[in-house]
């Protein structure tokens, strides 16, 4: 079972990106989606996402990188169903990889990511959005 514990990202960044990049959402979701199945296939626990959209202030309070990618919804934490045990960390984080996405592996939670660090800012897609 998965379950998400972070919110989603609002409507006007769903469709400032639906704008920029056609499809990149439907796409986005297919490969997490897919990682995130076969990461909870199985496993009898419950794979969480813990954190998936995050406003400036949530950010700050976490002591977020200032130009994450949860900061507009292309950035995702989460623990396998499996626990946190390097094993399963791994395996999680091989998944995300194998579906094109950036994953780095923590002790008690993988971080994905869409793009390489920076690309946001880079794009000046941050500025844009006033962030």
């Amino acid at each position: 079972m998965i379950a998400l514990r972070g919110k989603s990202p609002p409507r006007e960044i769903l469709d400032l990106f639906e704008r920029l990049l056609p499809g990149i959402w439907q796409q986005w979701s297919d490969a997490a989606g897919q990682a995130l199945y076969q990461i909870d296939a199985d496993v009898g626990g419950e794979t969480t996402i813990s954190s998936w959209y995050r406003s400036s202030a949530d950010n700050r309070r976490v002591d977020g990188h200032p130009d994450s990618q949860h900061l507009v919804g292309l950035a995702l934490d989460m623990v396998p169903g499996k626990g946190t045990s390097k094993l399963a960390i791994s395996e999680a984080t091989g998944a995300f990889r194998e579906a094109g996405f950036i994953a780095v592996p923590y002790d008690r939670h993988v971080h994905v990511q869409t793009f390489p660090a920076g690309t946001l800012r880079m794009a000046g897609i941050l500025d844009w959005l006033g962030i």
